[in-house]
């Protein structure tokens, strides 16, 4: 579940995902639009090496799985060899996904403290 994975897992798989790489300021169009795609790939295939390679990505592979199962054209997208830009707009999906549903589990584990039901008094002089 997404009670053991914290936020902030989900937040620095978001930031691989969305790195800009460094890129020449003299980039033509079409260059940029190849700079882009290139860019796109680049940081789709980080992730996914990231998620298989490091074991701290495990909580956050489970429910990246679970929430792709839940969203069988979502799963099917992620699977296919779909061009640069919808792979990594599927990726940006899931992970915005994974993101709410840990969202949902803390919000569901917030306890609030019991308000103080002691009425205020002015301070003794």
């Amino acid at each position: 579940m997404a009670a053991s994975l914290d936020v902030c897992t989900v937040v620095d798989a978001l930031k691989i995902l969305i790195a800009p790489r460094e890129s020449g300021s003299s980039v033509h169009n079409a260059d940029k639009r190849a700079a882009l795609l290139s860019t796109l790939q680049f940081n789709v295939s980080t992730l996914e090496e990231e998620l298989k390679q490091i074991s701290k990505w495990e909580p956050l592979v489970t429910l990246r799985e679970r929430v792709a199962t839940n969203s069988p054209w979502l799963s099917d997208i992620l699977q296919s060899q779909a061009d640069p830009s919808w792979k990594f707009t599927s990726q940006a999906l899931l992970l915005l996904l994974c993101l709410k549903e840990t969202m949902i589990e803390l919000a569901k584990s917030f306890q609030p403290s019991k308000p103080n039901l002691r009425p205020l008094r002015p301070p003794l002089l």
